[in-house]
This record gives structure tokens, sequence and C-alpha cells, in this order.
């Protein structure tokens, strides 16, 4: 009795024995298989790194662009070919695009098959032109977020037929609070006149609207300037040879200046209407700016 319970518990002790050998076997060969697995995933990418599958060869497609040529975003990329495709950061090379200053926004995408590199460009609308050297190849511009860039003159037509002074290189925005003016003086621009604009002195504007001189002084209340404007011009026909400039500094006293430097005020008559406030008053000595040429 004694012998036959001996037996099978030793049966069980070598059955309980072999399980146990069984299972840490498989955890060995599962500790081996993850440590194969990741020694294989390793050397391949290692192999992918070094290998010449996805290394960018210089293959460029540029879409959006009419203004900057496939040549100039590929000159600012400054990437070395044979460089790996995927360590290549989208971001950094839109921001080197992004210095072009006829780019408003750029975009980068990266392709494996083949692997090349797509850049989607918008570019910058000219609003106006700037006044530079007649017949120049390209011109200065400045766009809707009061960026100057340059462009040819053969492939940008201008919104509005102003043409600006400034002193602004390509690149460079306007000051705020002029480029908040100025877009509304654009707005509020006499429709189908052409003129001129000197922004070179931001605090003193002097301008040519059609063909009528006038100095704006600050660029605050440019609808109402050139509603008065408006209103004053049939006034000064009668004094077009003689006339230097419409005043318009002091929108509530707008007077003309005449070449002599004498000003003409203007006022109310009975019916509502503009007309000479008297002779033309001298203008004390060093009190009468000249406009710009």
């Amino acid at each position: 009795m004694e012998d036959g319970l001996q037996r099978v518990a030793d049966r069980q002790y070598r059955l309980a024995r072999d399980v146990r050998r069984a299972r840490r076997r498989q955890r060995s060969k599962r500790r081996l298989a993850r440590v194969l697995s990741h020694v294989g995933l390793l050397s391949l990418v290692i192999f992918l790194w070094m290998g010449p599958f996805w290394q960018w060869e210089g293959l460029l497609t540029v879409t959006g662009n009419r203004l900057v040529s496939a040549q100039e975003v590929f000159a600012r990329l400054y990437i070395p070919q044979h460089t790996p495709l995927y360590t290549l950061d989208p971001k950094k090379i839109s921001a080197q695009l992004s210095s072009i200053p006829a780019v408003a926004r750029v975009s980068t995408r990266r392709w494996l098959f083949p692997p090349r590199l797509e850049v989607m460009i918008l570019e910058r609308q000219g609003l106006v032109k700037v006044e530079g050297v007649p017949g120049e190849a390209v011109s200065r511009w400045i766009d809707q977020e009061g960026v100057v860039f340059s462009a040819p003159a053969a492939r940008m037509q201008a919104r509005f037929p102003v043409q600006v002074w400034c002193d602004l290189q390509p690149g460079q925005r306007l000051p705020g609070k002029l480029q908040k003016e100025f877009f509304e003086l654009l707005v509020a621009w006499p429709q189908g006149a052409g003129g001129r604009l000197d922004l070179r002195r931001p605090n003193d504007l002097y301008a040519s609207v059609g063909d009528w001189p006038v100095r704006f002084g600050e660029p605050e209340d440019a609808s109402l300037k050139l509603s008065i404007l408006a209103d004053l011009q049939p006034l000064a026909k009668a004094y077009r040879e003689r006339l230097r400039y419409i005043n318009l500094r002091f929108p509530k006293s707008p007077t003309l200046v005449l070449k002599t430097g004498d000003e003409v005020k203007v006022g109310k008559d009975s019916q509502g209407g503009e007309r000479p406030a008297g002779s033309p008053q001298p203008k004390p000595t060093g009190t009468t700016a000249s406009p710009p040429h």
C-alpha cells in the first residue's frame, strides 16, 4: 500500500518537474525570439539608413509658383543630396523658403516613392507698385500684409493704379500704424483715378490724386480727406495755374497753397458749398513744407 502511494507521488513529482522545464524552455524561446526581433529591427533600420532607397537625389516638385522659379526654390533648400528623405523636417524646409520675398505662405511634403519633395507656394499679390527706375525688369511691390517684395514687372499687375515712394527694401514691412491707414486710403481712393503717394515721411503724406497735388499730413481720416478733396476740386480749378497743392492736413480747415507760398482759406457759402474765404493769406516764412519730388 505504501509502495503504491510512493510510486504515485513520484510520478506526480516527475510530471510537475517536466511541466516546469517545458515552461522554462518556452520562456527562453520567447526571450530569444524577442532579442532576435529587436536585433533584426535594428539591423533593418541601419540598413535603411545606410541604403540608397530613400535618399533624396534633388527631385523637387514646385506648385503654385508664378513669380518664384523652381530654380530659386531649389537654391534656398540647403539640403545635401543623398540625405535620407525621412530625416528632413518639412517645417524647417518651409521656414527656409519663407525667406523668399515674393512668398507669402509655403508648405512642404515628403514622398518616399520615388524620394522627392513637393513644395506648395502661395505667392504675394501686389496692391501697389513702388516707384523705381523706369523700364527696370524687376520692380518692388507692396502686398496686403504691408510687405515689400520684388517681382518681375511683366508678371505682376497692381490692384490699385497708385504708385508709391518708399525706402523699404524687399522683405521689410510698413510700420503698423501707417500700414492700417495706408490700406484705408487705398480703399477710399477715387475709383479709376491714378496717382502717386509718398510714404517716405509717414507723418506727413504727399500725393497726387488724379492730377491734383495734395498734402494729407497725418494718414488718419483718409476717407474724410478724400471726400473733402472731391468737394474742393471745382474751386481749385480757378487756381490751377498757381496751385502748389491742396492742403488737407486739417480737414476742418482745408486750404489751397499757391506757388507763391500764399494760402487760400476755404469756407462755406450760404448754400453750404465751398468758397474762398477772402483773399489769399500770406504764409509765414518757413511754415509751408514743400512736397517731395
